[in-house]
């Protein structure tokens, strides 16, 4: 398993649930990769919240950031991604799909907290998208299991993402450009109506 996201992203409560995973599947190991996995003090605070919950230090692998095409060669030794909460990936989540890595991710209540699930629902993989923190670990720890699913999952997620909405920029481009519009007739709509009051 392998979490690739902005260390400011990942808190103690999202290491002590991947921790939860790890005791669930003893023969797992979690890679992080990000702009501090190379710090000492960095890995020092990650190793202390594994310890606290039992999980041997042996068990967590860190690696220094690097360049943009040997950062994405990582996703290929990583067979689950682990998604941070309450904030999970933007960019972060694109580039796992793209590289073809299941995802699990917490979807929240509010915008920032949703990013990577609608990431996941609009490529047609909601099944990996959990509601809470006991979902999270299910869905994980039973995909954990399915090494035929995370096979199928490796061969095909590449290219549904890549024929998915979340690639199509130019129907995003249309939208996007519809709800402009909408948006000025609605405030041109509002200032007719105060100047209207005013008089």
């Amino acid at each position: 398993m392998g979490s690739i996201n902005n260390n400011i992203k990942i808190n103690d409560k999202t290491l002590t649930t991947w921790a939860q995973i790890l005791e669930l599947a003893p023969n797992t190991v979690l890679l992080f990769k990000n702009g501090q996995t190379g710090l000492v003090s960095y890995q020092e605070r990650i190793v202390n919240v594994f310890k606290k919950n039992n999980i041997d230090e042996t068990r967590i692998i860190f690696e220094p950031s690097s360049p943009k095409n040997e950062y994405l060669n990582v996703f290929n030794r990583i067979d689950i991604a682990l998604d941070p909460f309450p904030v999970g990936g933007g960019t972060t989540t694109h580039e796992t799909l793209m590289m073809s890595v299941p995802l699990i991710s917490l979807c929240g209540n509010r915008l920032a907290h949703r990013g990577s699930a609608s990431i996941l629902q609009i490529t047609g993989l909601g099944e990996l998208v959990a509601n809470n923190e006991s979902e999270y670990i299910s869905k994980a720890i039973d995909l954990i299991h399915s090494p035929n699913l995370i096979l199928h999952y490796k061969s095909t997620i590449h290219d549904k993402y890549l024929n998915s909405p979340a690639t199509d920029t130019v129907n995003f481009a249309q939208d996007f450009l519809v709800a402009l519009k909408l948006l000025w007739q609605k405030i041109l709509i509002e200032r007719t109506f105060e100047i209207g009051t005013l008089k």
